[in-house]
């Protein structure tokens, strides 16, 4: 697999502020201190771009999800986010979520369902530009969260392990 270079990160690291400044999806990377291989930087990127307002209007049955991330943008760290669903001005479900990096520095997903008495962790499996999957097979249901960002639309979809009992959102992001 071809290595990036230390003394070539800095070329990438400005290529992905231009492709951000002009609206892409771009995954925050860390500085370079080594050389490693593009995956073990994709690994590590942390998604940032997930922060927004994210709604789905179905008549008025409504979803939403709401994402903030850190105000310092050189330590993205931490997203805090909320998900609500319900129908007309009534709340039916809610669930409060954080993405926080891990002792490895990568990505997990805390999920705390409203009557919940503890949040459930889905450490990060896989991830692109604009796209991570996390994974809990221990978990009852879901065990498989997986986000797909498409410029002004963010699908959601949960599942089991293997993909089945799937459920998908497909949000667009609030005031767009």
């Amino acid at each position: 697999m071809r290595k990036i270079l230390t003394k070539h990160w800095r070329g990438v690291a400005a290529a992905a502020a231009l492709i951000a400044a002009a609206g892409a999806a771009v995954p925050v990377l860390a500085a370079a201190t080594e050389e490693h291989d593009a995956d073990y930087y994709l690994a590590r990127a942390f998604p940032t771009w997930l922060a927004g307002a994210w709604v789905k209007m179905d008549g008025d049955r409504w979803t939403e999800e709401y994402w903030t991330g850190s105000t310092d943008r050189s330590n993205d760290s931490a997203l805090i986010g909320v998900g609500r669903s319900g129908r007309g001005d009534r709340i039916a479900s809610m669930e409060n979520m954080r993405i926080a990096k891990d002792d490895a520095g990568l990505p997990v997903l805390f999920a705390k369902p409203r009557g919940a008495k503890k949040a459930v962790e889905f450490p990060m499996t896989s991830a692109g530009p604009g796209e991570i999957v996390f994974l809990n097979p221990d978990h009852d249901y879901p065990q498989r969260i997986h986000y797909l960002r498409k410029g002004l639309t963010l699908t959601a979809e949960i599942s089991l392990e293997d993909g089945s009992r799937a459920q998908r959102w497909e949000y667009r992001l609030l005031g767009k």
